[in-house]
C-alpha cells in the first residue's frame, strides 16, 4: 500500500473515532500513536519512539514531552499532544518551545491528534520558531500536503532536505495565506495597486469600492481558468463510483422557456423567503439567461450547483463547501465528522447534500454561489 493510501485509510478511521475522545490519553492512543506508526516508526520500541521523554528546563526537573522520535539515542522530533479539539494557541506553543531548547531535536510537532503543526529553528539556531512552517490536517489534506508529510517518514527522513523544504514552505505558506486574505477581503493598498495599473482616472472611494468587487471576481475566474486549463492537482480523495452518477440537469435557453413560465414573475434567489403555504418553485434562471425547470426546493441547490459546474465556475479543487458543521457540496458524501450524507445526489463529479428544508435549500444555494464569487441576486426563481 502506498503512503498516500495509508494516510487516506487512517483518515477514515480517525473520522470515526473523534466523537469518543475527551481526554489527552485517549487522544494519544486513538490518534497520535497511529499517526506516528503510519510514518514508519515502531511505537513499541523505546529506542525509536520514547514516550514521556525527559526535557528538563533549567532548575525545573521532571519536565517531559509526550513523545520523542529518536535516532541513535538522540531526539530528532519532539511531539507534544493535547486533547482533541484543544486550541493550539501561543500558550501551548511556548510549552513545546521550552522543551525544544533543552534537546538536540531539530523539529517539534504540536497536535490535538487531528491537526499536526510542524516547527523548527529556521530563524535562530537551536531556538524553535514561534510560527509553524507546515500544518497537516488528517481530515482535510491534499496530495501535495501528503507528499510533504512523507518527508518525515522513517524511510525518507533527511534533516538537511527537510530543513531546506521547511524554509520554502514557511514563506510559500505565508504568501498563500496573504493571497487568501486579499481574495476574501482586498486591502486598500492591494486595491490601489491594481487601480493604478488598469484605471486611468482618480482612485476615488467609489472606484476603490467597485474594484474591490472586481478583484474578487477576477481572482476567482483566474484561479478557475488556471485549474481547469492546466490540470493542477486537485484534492486527493477517493473517486466516487461512476455507476451511481446521475445525468446532469440539462439547461434550456431563455428563448425556449416553457410558455407557462415566460410571463411569470421571477424573484432574485436571495430574496426568496419560503414559509408555510409558500408556492413551490417551477424554475430557476441563471446569469447567462439559461433556465432549468424544477419541481422541488432541493432542485434549486442541485440546479445552481450543476450550472456552476457546467460553467466551470465550480470544480473539485474548490470543495468542500461547508455550512456550520456539515458539507453542502463535497467530492465524497462524507461530512467533517465522518458521518455520511443522509440524502445525496451526484451531479458531475460532486455530491450534494439534499437533507434540508425549503428555507435551508435557498440559503444553501446562496452559500454555494457566493463560494465561487458569484452574486445570488443574478439567479432568479419563479413559482406556481
Amino acid at each position: 500500500m502506498s503512503f498516500i493510501d495509508e494516510v487516506r485509510a487512517l483518515s477514515r478511521n480517525f473520522a470515526n473515532r473523534i466523537d469518543h475522545l475527551d481526554t489527552e490519553e485517549a487522544t494519544k492512543q486513538a490518534l497520535v500513536l497511529p499517526f506516528i506508526q503510519v510514518l514508519g516508526y515502531s511505537i513499541y520500541d523505546p529506542t525509536e519512539v520514547k514516550p514521556e521523554f525527559v526535557a528538563d528546563v533549567g532548575m525545573k526537573k521532571g519536565e517531559k514531552v509526550d513523545y520523542a522520535i529518536l535516532q541513535n539515542g538522540s531526539p530528532l522530533v519532539l511531539i507534544e499532544c493535547k486533547t482533541y479539539g484543544t486550541n493550539l494557541n501561543d500558550r501551548v506553543v511556548s510549552q513545546l518551545l521550552r522543551y525544544f531548547l533543552t534537546t538536540e531535536a531539530r523539529f517539534g510537532i504540536l497536535t490535538d491528534g487531528i491537526v499536526y503543526r510542524f516547527f523548527s529553528d529556521l530563524d535562530d539556531d537551536n531556538k524553535m520558531d514561534l510560527e509553524h512552517f507546515f500544518e497537516f490536517n488528517m481530515l482535510d489534506c491534499s496530495e501535495v500536503q501528503v507528499k510533504e508529510l512523507e518527508r518525515f517518514t522513517k524511510a525518507s527522513f533527511d534533516i538537511d532536505e527537510i530543513v531546506s523544504a521547511a524554509r520554502e514552505l514557511k514563506y510559500t505558506t505565508k504568501i498563500k495565506r496573504l493571497l487568501t486574505q486579499e481574495l476574501d477581503s482586498p486591502s486598500d493598498d492591494f486595491i490601489r495597486y491594481f487601480v493604478k495599473r488598469v484605471y486611468k482616472g482618480a482612485a476615488t472611494a467609489k472606484i476603490r469600492e467597485q474594484f474591490s468587487v472586481l478583484l474578487q471576481q477576477a481572482f476567482t475566474e483566474f484561479i478557475n481558468e488556471r485549474v481547469n486549463g492546466e490540470g493542477w492537482t486537485q484534492i486527493d480523495k477517493p473517486s466516487p463510483p461512476a455507476a451511481t452518477a446521475e445525468p446532469r440537469p440539462e439547461l434550456i435557453t431563455s428563448q425556449t422557456l416553457p410558455p407557462t413560465d415566460v410571463d411569470k414573475e421571477w424573484q432574485p434567489l436571495s430574496n426568496v423567503k419560503p414559509a408555510k403555504g409558500h408556492p413551490k418553485p417551477t424554475g430557476i434562471r441563471f446569469p447567462d439567461g439559461s433556465h432549468l425547470p424544477v419541481k422541488y426546493w432541493k432542485d434549486l441547490t442541485i440546479g445552481a450547483t450543476a450550472w456552476l459546474m457546467q460553467s466551470k465556475l465550480l470544480h473539485t479543487g474548490l470543495l468542500p463547501i461547508q455550512r456550520a458543521s456539515r458539507y453542502l457540496v463535497a467530492s465524497e458524501p462524507i461530512h467533517p465528522d465522518g458521518g455520511s450524507f443522509k440524502q445525496h445526489q451526484l451531479v458531475e463529479s460532486v455530491y450534494i447534500e439534499k437533507n434540508y428544508d425549503a428555507a435551508d435549500h435557498v440559503e444553501n444555494s446562496c452559500i454555494i454561489i457566493r463560494h465561487v464569487g458569484q452574486d445570488p441576486t443574478k439567479f432568479s426563481v419563479c413559482f406556481d
